[in-house]
């Protein structure tokens, strides 16, 4: 009898295991407690063993046809004027910008969309009890309904309260003051396939990056929690 795996989170981590789960001749389950595929984030850099991944499950050359568009990294002072640039990886070597930079929500979404045929998605559920013994998993769902797997696999984040259930107080944050504010903005007329870091005096930086779905990607490191996300470097 086929193996039943239950994966939590559908992101990056979790359809990622699911397809070699089903590669290997499992029946997978990905749960995502949101009511359909998240398609939000900001970029993701794949880098080393990543790449090697990818690259075994046949998926490098979609998200690389699929990337960012960022040409490389340019820091730039209070008029917008270049002080340092530093070109793309091309997958020999790396910088800011690697070969591979790709938003979360596309990424997640390839992943989804390359699943094998053992492998089904739920959306707009959560686990909320977990019993093992020798044999298997007891899992219910916060539906209500209950079902039985041979493997559970929790794949949802640092925060979830899925794992807090099998793992509980193992995950730990300590907060350092630091907070960032991210945001997405049309494209502007001097917006163009560079990521522009901007260091503000008092500690703050803002940076702009290219997508591939014609917006603009801002991030503010160093802002307070009620920053606005749609500040600018000056003359941007």
């Amino acid at each position: 009898m086929t193996s039943r795996v239950l994966v939590t989170g559908a992101s990056i981590a979790g359809p990622t295991v699911a397809f070699w789960l089903d590669r290997a001749g499992f029946e997978v389950t990905v749960l995502e407690r949101s009511p359909h595929l998240r398609l939000g984030g900001q970029n993701i850099d794949v880098r080393g063993s990543g790449r090697e991944v990818l690259r075994r499950m046949g998926l490098d050359a979609t998200l690389l046809a699929n990337g960012t568009t960022e040409k490389g990294t340019r820091f730039v002072d209070d008029a917008d004027a270049t002080i340092a640039a530093f070109p793309a990886g091309d997958g020999s070597h790396d910088g800011p910008t690697a070969e591979l930079e790709i938003l979360r929500g596309e990424f997640a979404r390839i992943l989804v969309e390359s699943a094998g045929p053992r492998t089904e998605y739920r959306y707009g559920d959560r686990v909320v009890g977990v019993t093992q013994d020798a044999a298997g998993v007891d899992v219910t769902f916060a539906t209500g309904t209950a079902e039985r797997f041979d493997l559970v696999l929790f794949a949802d984040g640092i925060r979830s309260s899925s794992r807090e259930l099998v793992f509980a107080g193992e995950a730990e944050t300590t907060p350092v003051g630091l907070y960032t504010a991210y945001g997405v903005l049309p494209k502007g007329p001097s917006d163009d396939g560079w990521w522009r870091w901007y260091n503000a005096p008092g500690s703050r930086v803002v940076n702009l990056r290219p997508d591939n779905l014609g917006t603009t990607r801002s991030a503010c490191p160093g802002c307070p929690k009620t920053a606005a996300t749609r500040a600018r470097p000056p003359n941007a």
